[in-house]
């Protein structure tokens, strides 16, 4: 908990939301909100409690990948009694000041929004799948890769590969004008092994398809659950 706000303007800079859902230990940012604020986000951010107090969030200042620490989240979020899945709509008055606008509750996957590394909106995301190898799943290069990602791998250099755990991870396209050789690397071994891929394991990659239609070169990577039930389902996880 911070100092008090004594003054924030009457009308905000910009309104955009965080999603936190019961499974992550980090809330993921809208990415066009800090997009727009690019390099004008301080690492702490105050959000107004009442005329007396604010709390302090801790943004990990990733531009690529932004997300709300979870140092403070707790007490944070039994102050406003948040549910396990979240949506918070979030007004930014500037200088690290927010107030809460909205505080929804999740209970379906088809409600997270388009920037959520776990969405799945037609027309707003986009999703390949993977299944890894002994061959492939910790070397330098992933390879072969499905000829539909590779074909959609083309209009890139590099994507950014953004784990579960937080870390992200620039990574090129090679050989991308031949579709049977296209390869994701070098340090793909790295990045496998920082979110304990293992042979056998089915990847999905995750891109956001922006307002203006062009895609985001960053890429949620992420098991596919085993459990068929859990990932047929259409509600979020509950822990």
């Amino acid at each position: 908990m911070a100092n008090s706000i004594s003054m924030i303007p009457t009308l905000p800079f910009d309104t955009f939301s965080i999603v936190r859902c019961a499974d992550q230990n980090y809330a993921e940012i809208e990415t066009e909100f800090v997009e727009r604020q690019k390099f004008h986000l301080p690492d702490t951010w105050q959000v107004i409690k009442d005329v007396k107090d604010n709390y302090c969030l801790q943004f990990n200042n990733e531009y690529g990948n932004p997300l709300i620490l979870n140092k403070g989240w707790e007490e944070f979020k039994k102050y406003f009694t948040l549910p396990k899945n979240v949506e918070i709509v979030l007004d930014y008055y500037g200088s690290g000041v927010f107030a809460i606008k909205t505080i929804k509750e999740l209970t379906l996957k088809s409600q997270l929004p388009a920037f959520h590394s776990k969405s799945q909106i037609p027309n707003k995301t986009t999703c390949y799948e993977v299944t890894l190898m002994p061959m492939n799943y910790n070397g330098p290069k992933l390879k072969p890769l499905p000829m539909d990602f590779a074909s959609f791998l083309q209009k890139f250099d590099y994507i950014t590969l953004c784990g579960r755990n937080g870390m992200t991870m620039p990574i090129g396209v090679y050989r991308k004008n031949d579709l049977h050789r296209i390869r994701l690397g070098p340090n793909w071994d790295n990045f496998s092994m920082s979110q304990q891929f293992k042979a056998g394991d089915e990847i999905r990659f995750k891109f956001e398809v922006k307002d203006d239609g062009s895609i985001c070169n960053r890429c949620h990577v992420f098991k596919v659950y085993v459990d068929i039930a859990t990932e047929a389902s259409e509600f979020l996880p509950s822990t």
